[in-house]
């Protein structure tokens, strides 16, 4: 953990007690060195659920069925979204500087989420995996495709993971119904495109360069693969979401409904 502590979490002389946020990488260094421990365990159970899915999935992909794909990969949706609102639920309390004892606060955050996860989870997931055996195909020269239809895959990536980068952080902290959090995460990705396209873009290259350097990869899916790349994104996006939807206040909220039903 040496690596991660150089002082972005310790207040120096003359530091005031609400000193504003530090920002960019900073910001992230700050996290990850203070919750870098529950960070990983978040993704890690993250990372573990998607091995299954992966290796069932992956059967359908290089078998080129794409009814066997996106079978795999819709259910495990119902595995791997629970578990991806917690990660998320994870980064969003250490964005909020929240103190808690992690599994006390992520078991929480499962109970509370774990029916709208399962949908968002398996509606991601048939859409990814329809995009992942879409983009073999072409690779393989079983499909072909002009520019426009390169054009209008690479757009239905992108729209995918706007929607998605703005949908899971609302997801854990908003009670609401998943059409007004689909609708939200539409709003979030137009009203504040240029960071929610950074965000996005950051995402696709991470993933793309984990899945062209496969199997060599595959380790690090489960042990890296999730965490750092969503505090990242999120961190982009969490100021104007959070001005937008008063996330901080729904979090203090939620966690002392919690403490008091404790």
């Amino acid at each position: 953990m040496g690596i991660f502590r150089q002082n972005f979490d310790r207040p120096g002389p003359g530091v005031a007690k609400d000193a504003p946020r530090k920002k960019g990488a900073a910001r992230y260094f700050e996290i990850l060195g203070r919750d870098a421990g529950s960070l990983f365990k978040a993704g890690l159970l993250v990372g573990l659920a998607y091995i299954p899915v992966g290796l069932t999935a992956g059967f359908g992909l290089f078998s080129l069925s794409l009814p066997v794909t996106l079978l795999f990969a819709g259910v495990g949706g119902l595995l791997t979204g629970p578990l991806l609102a917690g990660l998320y639920d994870t980064v969003m309390r250490a964005l909020r500087d929240e103190p808690g004892y992690w599994w006390h606060t992520y078991k929480r955050a499962m109970k509370a989420n774990w029916k709208q996860a399962m949908v968002v989870g398996v509606v991601l997931n048939l859409l990814v995996g329809t995009q992942i055996f879409t983009a073999l195909a072409l690779l393989l020269g079983v499909m072909q495709g002009s520019l426009a239809f390169l054009f209008g895959l690479g757009l239905n990536v992108m729209v995918t993971s706007m929607v998605g980068t703005c949908l899971l952080p609302q997801l854990v902290v908003m009670e609401a119904g998943l059409g007004t959090l689909f609708k939200n995460a539409l709003f979030c990705a137009v009203g504040f495109a240029p960071r929610v396209i950074a965000a996005a873009l950051l995402q696709i290259v991470w993933w793309v360069l984990l899945l062209i350097f496969m199997p060599a990869t595959a380790i690090l899916v489960p042990l890296i693969g999730f965490w750092p790349i969503v505090l990242a994104a999120t961190l982009i996006i969490y100021k104007p979401l959070e001005q937008a939807l008063d996330l901080e206040a729904r979090l203090a909220a939620r966690r002392q409904e919690g403490d008091s039903e404790g």
